[in-house]
């Protein structure tokens, strides 16, 4: 993924987030969603964030509403199996 992909994704993520939700104020949305973008740039050590059911069940909900399984986004978001040690 080129770097001008990667931009454009957090672009989309963002906006699509944001109509979504109106705001990220009261909600720990906001943080999460920088460290999704951490990811997606490569400026955090993992490659991607974790996303458990338990934990992260609206944030998870609200990707499944605005993102399809295929698209690129959820190549930065890993959702382990329940049960899965941390």
């Amino acid at each position: 993924m080129t770097d001008t992909e990667r931009l454009a994704l957090i672009r989309e993520v963002f906006e699509r987030a944001f109509k979504a939700t109106d705001s990220f104020a009261g909600d720990d949305l906001g943080c999460e969603l920088a460290y999704l973008f951490g990811a997606i740039t490569g400026a955090n050590e993992a490659e991607c964030v974790e996303w458990r059911e338990d934990s992260h069940e609206d944030h998870l909900g609200l990707f499944r509403e605005l993102f399809c399984v295929d698209h690129p986004v959820w190549r930065f978001i890993e959702v382990p199996e329940e049960g899965e040690s941390e």
